[in-house]
């Protein structure tokens, strides 16, 4: 199970940049990672050449998937890190070997990574706040709506619980649970933050309730979660997805459970970036 960054990192590795300079086919090998240091940088990192004509490197990189703004030249080095890259946009990257009698490749194969937005949320952001198994209600100073957008075979369940940390008890004493069952969340295309919100209303020992539970076509998943084990009875806890990218109109979140049923106090959704 992986969420959207995991998976960008992986294929990486298996992306092999081979071109063919001074009539020598020159292998660079395969890039290990493509990852955000903080929010304006990025890292991008690759196997040695071993090539004796080798003299380095030309980075390329832009917002343009058809075509790179910038570039620069690195030495001999198997990472580089460029700074400055806009916020809340996806960026694109290649690469081209140098060598030293002043011949330059043809591109590598293109790698992308997303550069996350860093500050608060303004309230504008906020595209659902949900309250599963619930009606609207404000809790913690901020207004949640009636739950909706739910499918599959479930039911709700409440009580009030008095709710461990958190200030807002009122949204974890309603749930939405099920054995198998879904939200799809209308958006636009664009990235999200997705934070889940679970307390254990009914159980008070491990192993009571095990689920699973996928974001967005496995962008992000959490198998086998036990919220007891985690945190305890009766107490908030909050799972927050990061870089969620959604181009169909809906943001899906599932849930299948091992023990039990699986289940949910409330989400929210808000929008980071509306470039992909």
């Amino acid at each position: 199970m992986r969420n959207f960054y995991e998976w960008i990192v992986t294929d990486l590795r298996k992306v092999f940049f081979r071109s063919v300079c001074a009539g020598l086919l020159i292998a660079m090998g395969c890039v290990w990672g493509a990852g955000s240091v903080h929010a304006g940088d990025i890292t991008l990192g690759w196997t040695a050449n071993t090539s004796p004509y080798l003299k380095g490197y030309k980075i390329y990189y832009g917002t343009s998937k058809t075509s790179y703004a910038s570039n620069i030249s690195v030495a001999k080095t198997t990472s580089c890190t460029l700074s400055g890259l806009k916020e809340g946009v996806y960026y694109y990257f290649a690469a081209t070997v140098l060598t030293t009698d002043g011949k330059e490749s043809g591109f590598s194969n293109q790698v992308a990574a997303y550069i996350p937005v860093s500050g608060g949320t303004a309230s504008s952001d906020v595209v659902h706040r949900i309250n599963a198994g619930g009606s609207a209600v404000t809790a913690g100073g901020v207004d949640w709506d009636a739950d909706r957008y739910y499918n599959g075979s479930t039911r709700t369940y409440g009580n009030s619980s008095s709710i461990a940390g958190t200030t807002a008890d009122l949204l974890y004493q309603t749930e939405r649970y099920g054995k198998t069952f879904g939200y799809s969340l209308p958006v636009s295309s664009g990235v999200y933050t997705v934070k889940l919100h679970f307390a254990e209303l009914y159980f008070s020992s491990v192993n009571s309730r095990v689920f699973d539970l996928e974001v967005e076509n496995r962008q992000f998943a959490l198998d086998n979660f036990d919220i007891v084990r985690e945190v305890g009875s009766k107490t908030a806890v909050v799972k927050t997805i990061n870089n969620v990218r959604v181009v169909d109109g809906s943001l899906d979140i599932d849930f299948g459970a091992a023990i039990d049923n699986g289940k949910i106090s409330a989400i929210e959704v808000i929008l980071v970036s509306a470039n992909i």
